[in-house]
């Protein structure tokens, strides 16, 4: 394989890998609708949606060589198809054989991608026993001829000779299940158009110019004709064969035509999309929403630009002979092609009041790959620097008028920058739900394995938030929702006795508050244990015996390793890893964990983070002659102490009376052993954080004020230094340090640094 070639088959597996998760996705969805639903027509819909997906999916993965695991799809699509024909009911087992098969197929995904080979026999062919071995009912159908499924994984597909009419899309022929019925592909276009009715179809423009070679591959284009048209309507195709050469050169195994196609269809553009996911790189195919070309009747409103003629000649009325021979009597158009008997005069009013009642316009969408957009906004990042760095030089120009003018024009650019900054952000965001969704699964099964009920409320899934930390938060939320449901929720019979409703609730929430997102993650179970939390502490020694610690530091010693309360191990949870984990992931997003929990309440955790990494509104101050920063979400206040409010107490340090509060002293400049800085405190200034919901007091030389700071990674460039979480550069072009206070205050207690006046 020549290195060309070996990248294109690198590309086409990176965009299969990411296609096949957002299907996998889609069909966690489906699956847990049909868990739940009863109603027989709203089931038969998401069956129809489900044998869709799985259909997708079985095609791509054969696209890609992985040939035991596209076959393993058929099995499955041969099984939705006995349900759909209602041969099989639907059932409790039957259900739960999807779920796997759903676990089973996500997981060989990742197989598959990650060791670019395909998947092992023995754990499929079990599941697919169990498909085949489900009773069917007699007298409804005909079966299906599924082949036994201990062969079905070694079948290899050969060519054979299927007629191009019948071809499914990017079907493989395989022994074990004949193609698509065409009445299958009408019932299943029918049931996905009543699905949508009430969202109204659009009409797409899809340009589709194929590769010359296409046709060598063994591929037929008129599958995606067929697949198209399983989506919708097929408006109009206009084929172009300009590029057809003279018969002396024309090679029979090249592909020269390219179409031009208007698809009215309810499926949304990701659909359309997967249909040409794997000839894409190499062909040219342009897909266009122009459904404000047509009307509510679906006639065509994008024709104030044409002519009559060329109207009537597209819609195959007349010919362009006929027109040009016409419309050389300098008359009126249509007038002419009546009186010639060339077109209708019916047809010619309709074509007229046609163009005349349009309006254009078109709307395009585009596809970006994510590292693009980082490129982006590194490059916006630079370009706050640099306003930075201008406005300081301007403060140097002597002459006022000038400044002033400067001043405008570069508050006028800044205000450009932001509101760039602010698309491009926007650009970046994604609904919360791509995580939210896998969650269901997670309780489900956690509910059936303990004999609980306990039933997922979504709420905020529309959220939207970096994609960057959506990915980083998936791990710590999964944690999270496992706990409430193994270890907050009690068992059926326990919250009976409790005075409870049999069936517990774990809620996920997401919502934008004051620049911030908030994801919340409770239950109505029976809330932390309060005293077993304090023994175990004493346990581990991280408290001593009869000491007094608030609420709030004693339930955030949960978070700390190896710290579990659990009295027996679960293959869920109770070893003390996890939440841990939680708390480092959320501290790295610069965000930060609250508990809030009540004695046969509930437990609810509320998660605080910044809407994107990359560049934050910052705090700036100086230590000596260290310039640092710190995230403005982290900020409570700002004050100078007088003398009655700083306190020291023996074995325990200094502390800061707050409005009556008592909160620990840090000095930065001992933690980060920076010289020269200010010692006394009353000739310093306070400066308040909170972490995890509680107050600590930072002793600094001054306040500088707020701004933007883009974010620099040092470890990455430098090496991990404790308490630093990045870098940024200043509007001076020195580097200033931006801390991380929950770390700062983990190094204040690991170090027990109490300093004395």
């Amino acid at each position: 394989m020549t290195k060309s070639a070996s990248d294109f088959q690198e590309r086409l597996k990176r965009i299969f890998f990411e296609e096949a998760q957002d299907l996998i996705n889609n069909l966690d969805q489906h699956l847990i609708i049909l868990d739940r639903e009863s109603d027989q027509n709203k089931i038969a819909t998401v069956i129809d949606e489900i044998f869709n997906i799985v259909h997708s999916l079985k095609a791509s993965t054969g696209s890609v060589g992985f040939i035991k695991l596209s076959q393993f799809l058929h099995s499955l699509e041969s099984f939705l198809v006995d349900i759909r024909k209602r041969r099989i009911a639907i059932s409790q087992e039957v259900v739960t054989i999807l779920f796997d098969t759903s676990y089973l197929v996500k997981d060989g995904i990742n197989f598959v991608t990650g060791t670019d080979s395909d998947i092992d026999d023995e754990e499929y062919i079990k599941v697919a026993d169990l498909m085949k071995n489900i009773p069917k009912e007699t007298g409804t159908g005909t079966g299906t001829g599924t082949s036994d499924s201990r062969t079905l994984l070694s079948i290899v597909p050969t060519p054979t000779e299927i007629p191009s009419s019948e071809m499914p899309s990017t079907e493989m022929p395989s022994t074990e299940m004949p193609p698509l019925k065409v009445q299958d592909t009408e019932e299943l276009k029918k049931s996905t158009t009543d699905n949508n009715n009430n969202k109204g179809p659009k009409h797409w423009q899809i340009i589709m110019i194929l590769t010359s070679d296409l046709l060598k591959s063994g591929t037929d284009p008129l599958m995606y004709f067929n697949e198209m048209s399983e989506f919708g309507e097929l408006v109009n195709v206009s084929c172009n064969i300009e590029a057809v050469p003279s018969l002396e050169k024309f090679i029979f195994d090249e592909l020269y035509l390219s179409w031009e196609i208007i698809l009215k269809s309810n499926r949304p553009l990701t659909d359309i999309q997967n249909i040409f996911l794997f000839i894409e790189d190499k062909s040219e195919i342009k897909i266009n929403d122009v459904s404000s070309r047509y009307n509510d009747t679906g006639v065509e409103k994008l024709l104030a630009d044409k002519r009559l003629g060329d109207i009537l000649i597209e819609r195959g009325n007349i010919n362009a002979e006929d027109v040009e021979i016409v419309a050389k009597k300098q008359e009126r158009l249509g007038e002419m092609l009546v009186k010639e008997n060339v077109a209708v005069k019916e047809e010619v009013e309709k074509a007229v009041d046609d163009q005349m009642a349009s309006k254009k316009h078109a709307s395009t969408t585009i596809r970006v790959d994510i590292t693009k957009l980082d490129e982006l906004v590194n490059l916006i990042g630079e370009l706050v620097i640099t306003s930075s760095q201008l406005k300081n030089l301007i403060q140097k120009v002597d002459s006022k008028d000038l400044r002033r003018a400067l001043l405008s024009k570069c508050e006028e650019s800044a205000r450009i920058t932001s509101n760039l900054q602010d698309r491009v952000m926007n650009a970046r965001m994604v609904p919360i739900d791509t995580i939210f969704s896998q969650f269901y699964r997670i309780v489900r099964d956690i509910s059936m394995k303990q004999e609980k009920n306990i039933r997922l409320v979504i709420t905020g899934q529309e959220t939207e938030l970096d994609k960057n930390i959506v990915e980083k938060i998936n791990n710590p939320l999964k944690h999270l929702v496992r706990n409430c449901a193994d270890h907050g929720i009690e068992k059926p019979s326990v919250r009976e006795e409790n005075g409870k409703n049999r069936e517990a609730m774990v809620h996920l929430k997401a919502y934008h508050l004051e620049g911030n997102i908030f994801i919340e993650v409770s239950d109505d179970g029976k809330g932390m244990d309060k005293d077993a939390i304090y023994k175990k502490a004493i346990e581990l020694g991280l408290i001593k015996k009869d000491e007094h610690i608030d609420d709030d530091s004693l339930y955030e010693l949960i978070f700390m390793p190896g710290f579990s309360t659990a009295k027996e191990i679960t293959d869920i949870s109770g070893r003390g890893v996890g939440m841990d984990i939680v708390k480092k992931a959320i501290t790295d997003l610069h965000g930060e964990i609250k508990i809030f929990t009540q004695k046969n309440k509930g437990t609810r955790f509320v998660i605080r983070l910044p809407l994107t990494l990359a560049i934050i509104e910052g705090l700036l101050f100086r230590v000596g002659k260290q310039i640092l920063a710190l995230p403005l979400i982290s900020v409570d206040e700002i004050f100078k102490p007088k003398k009655e409010q700083i306190n020291t107490l023996e074995e325990r340090g200094e502390f800061v009376n707050v409005s009556g509060k008592v909160c620990s002293l840090i000095r930065i400049h001992h933690l980060l052993d920076i010289e020269g800085a200010i010692t006394d405190p009353l000739e310093a200034k306070i400066l308040n954080v909170l972490v995890n919901g509680k107050k600590y007091s930072l002793l600094v030389d001054d306040i500088i004020g707020q701004q933007q700071v883009v974010l620099k990674s040092l470890e990455q460039n430098y090496e991990k230094v404790n308490g630093v979480s990045g870098t940024t550069i200043l509007g001076n072009g020195d580097v200033g340090i931006i801390i991380d206070p929950t770390e700062v205050v983990s190094m204040f207690r690991e170090k027990e640094l109490f300093v004395r006046i």
